[in-house]
């Protein structure tokens, strides 16, 4: 496995290996964030949406009818950190000849079917910052040979990509109530830096979402978080490599404390959520070879409910809630209901047992 600036640089990686020709089909969950589409349209690919179950499992008859003469690729996802079973797709890619890309974007630990995530696929991409406390890092590895032997060579990400993404880092990890008048400084300088590097925007397909204008977003996430918006992504591709700094950081944490303080937050509001009326847990259970992301949670009232949160500093996610169309919107589906309805709370291993009942009281007020 190897370095990459983002997950969703590693799925035009994955795509540019590939070498498809233009106009070929890439067949990818109707649940999805528009990040992990920009990339097949970019280098002139169809994205073709399949149906997902309730338990975010692919409808594998579904996406068998979606199989048409132009189609090439699959994209599955891990949703939250619960790994789906990728068996019978793996089947199905082999006996009508297609690449399977395996998104982990949500899922860097755990385990499905005896297989480890990430060794499905053809080609299997991740996100690091989604489980580690960094600014930027994505992962490719490519599990087929041929591939492997194909790939080209990534460069270093420039110096001024590797400051930033230091001191971006940094600041993360700030203690907001003892503020360090040095690393003040030094992101003053890099804001300033940054406006002068910078390119200006390009032009970029940009999702009809039938009048609904999209709030201001977070930093983009990759393949699989955050809510769309044109200025998220980068106008160019960046191939670089996953920078030093990102790399140091995640190699000094401790990978079983993770998992572990991960698993114990999830299972700490499940208990407190099944008392909480208008709410359910999109996962009730949590398998042994799991490691969640988050805490994905239905909602009656999901926008309510955000908003709330939000009014209490409380960082919500809403994974899927605009599509790269509108267009192709499916009322009532399973992607609809979960686009519309949940709302994914934070559980990583800096959340505190005095957080979680921060968050449980304000998920109870109304």
């Amino acid at each position: 496995m190897s370095g990459t600036v983002n997950a969703r640089s590693a799925i035009e990686i994955a795509l540019r290996t590939l070498d498809l020709a233009p106009g070929s089909e890439v067949l990818v969950p109707s649940y999805h964030c528009p990040v992990m589409i920009y990339p097949i349209v970019k280098l002139g690919l169809v994205p073709v949406w399949f149906n997902v179950a309730e338990d975010c499992s692919i409808d594998m008859d579904d996406l068998e009818q979606r199989i048409g003469p132009n189609t090439a690729a699959v994209i599955a996802v891990h949703y939250f950190g619960f790994p789906t079973s990728l068996a019978a797709l793996r089947r199905l890619c082999d006996a009508r000849d297609l690449f399977l890309i395996e998104d982990c974007a949500h899922a860097f630990f755990g385990w499905c079917d005896g297989a480890a995530i990430g060794s499905v696929g053809d080609i299997a991409v991740a996100s690091y910052y989604k489980f580690f406390p960094v600014q930027d890092g994505g992962a490719i590895r490519f599990n087929n040979p041929v591939l492997d032997a194909h790939q080209s060579p990534r460069p270093s990400s420039p110096l001024f990509f590797q400051l930033k993404s230091a001191l971006n880092t940094l600041e993360r990890r700030r203690d907001a109530d003892n503020p360090n008048r040095l690393l003040d400084r030094l992101l003053q300088l890099q804001d300033w830096l940054w406006s002068r590097l910078k390119r200006e925007p390009a032009k970029l397909p940009t999702p009809n979402k039938a009048g609904r204008a999209a709030p201001a977003a977070p930093a983009e996430e990759g393949s699989s978080d955050g809510i769309f918006h044109p200025d998220l992504i980068a106008p160019t591709y960046q191939p670089w490599q996953r920078p030093w700094f990102c790399s140091a950081v995640i190699r000094r944490n401790d990978y079983p404390q993770i998992c572990a303080i991960r698993r114990r937050n999830y299972t700490w509001l499940l208990a407190r959520t099944d008392a909480i009326e208008g709410v359910a847990p999109l996962f009730p259970i949590l398998p042994e070879t799991v490691v969640p992301y988050n805490f994905p949670l239905l909602c009656d009232d999901a926008d309510g409910v955000a908003a709330r949160l939000r009014a209490h500093g409380i960082s919500v996610a809403r994974f899927g809630e605009f599509y790269w169309d509108e267009r192709d919107r499916v009322p009532a589906s399973v992607a609809d209901t979960y686009s519309r309805g949940c709302i994914q709370i934070p559980i990583h291993q800096s959340v505190t047992a005095s957080d979680l009942e921060y968050i449980a009281s304000a998920l109870g007020s109304s």
